[in-house]
This record gives C-alpha cells, structure tokens and sequence, in this order.
C-alpha cells in the first residue's frame, strides 16, 4: 500500500514538473514571438524614419536649388534691364540734350505748337515756360517775328529748376506738355528698348 502510494506521489510529481515545463516554454515561446514582433515594429519605424529623412532632405535640396535658380534668374533679368536702360539712355542723352540746348531748336518747336493752337475758338491762353539761365538768349530770339505769332494769347515765362527743353501749360489747367530732356529721353527710350533688348539678348533661350 504504502509502495503504491509513492508511486502515485512520484507520477504525480513527475506530471507536475512537465506541465511547468510545457507552461514555462510556452511563456518562453511568447515573449520570444513578443519581442521578435517588437523589434521588427521597430525596424520598420527606423527604416521609415529613414526614408522620411532621406525625402525631407532631397526636397529641402530640390526647393533650394530651385529658389537659387530663380534668385539667379531674377538677377540676370535685372541686370540686363539695368544693361539696356543704361545704353538706351546713355545712346540718346547727349543727341537730345544737344538739340534742346539749341534756343533756335527750341524756338521752332514752340512755334510748330502755337501754329496748331487754335487762338481763335476761345481756347484758353498759353503759358511757355523756358530756362531761367537761357533768357536772355530766348529774349533775343523771341524778339523778332515771333511775337506777332504768339500774340497776347500765348505768355512766355522762365523757371530755374528747368535745364533744357520747355514746358507748355493751359492757363485753366487742364493739361501740360512737358518738352524737357529727361521727358524726351523717356519717350526715344521706349522704342529703343526693345530694339535694345532684341539686338543684345537675341541668343538667349
């Protein structure tokens, strides 16, 4: 009897220490399956990581060297705007300021002017303003056959800030044509320009 028993202590035993075994193994097997999945989660977050990185990096690099290019661009534009102004002006200074600084120049023009100003449809007077430092050249000029054309409808004035050139006002004010150098220059410029352009930048794509 008692040999029995301890056999079926010993079995009992034995099948105890199995399931442990069996038990412990299977939690073994678990966090193995655990930590193979957290570490392959975390591989793929580290690979991902990487790629956002490596995307991040290659567009910081595309959008730098496209706002390089256009701070280029932008700079190569201004500078041949600068380029051209410089030789469409500079080409026309000196023929306009010459013929402006010609009283008898001067003179014609402003007669041309008075002729198509129509003084006898109650059009309102003229005022023609001239260079202060050139008036006693104009006075000289305006001296003879002119004053009969201007007649009392047409006042000649001088001013100091002016250069060259001349100014004709309406007396009501209702409008002004300015012949100075820097408006003549303006006025060529603005065909030349793109002459300019077209002769200077014609191989560029």
């Amino acid at each position: 009897m008692d040999e029995k028993l301890q056999k079926l202590a010993e079995k009992l035993y034995q099948e105890g220490i199995e399931k442990a075994k069996l038990e412990a193994e299977t939690i073994l097997n678990q966090a193995r399956e655990k930590a193979e999945a957290i570490i392959s989660e975390a591989k793929k977050k580290e690979e991902e990581i990487l790629r956002n990185a490596r995307k991040e990096k290659e567009d910081l690099e595309k959008r730098v060297l496209m706002e390089l290019k256009s701070a280029i661009e932008q700079a190569k534009s201004s500078l041949k705007q600068e380029l051209v102004n410089f030789i469409s002006i500079n080409a026309l200074k000196k023929t306009v300021s010459e013929a402006l600084s010609d009283v008898e120049v001067v003179k014609d023009l402003i007669i041309e002017i008075c002729k198509k100003w129509d003084i006898s449809s109650g059009t309102p007077q003229l005022e023609v303003i001239l260079p202060e430092k050139k008036k006693e050249m104009f006075e000289k000029v305006f001296a003879k056959k002119v004053k009969e054309l201007l007649s009392g409808n047409v006042v000649i004035t001088f001013e100091g800030k002016m250069e060259e050139g001349f100014k004709v006002v309406s007396k009501d004010g209702n409008f002004v044509l300015s012949f100075t150098d820097s408006d003549f220059n303006q006025f060529f410029a603005s065909y030349l320009k793109p002459k300019t352009k077209e002769l200077l930048f014609s191989g560029d794509k």
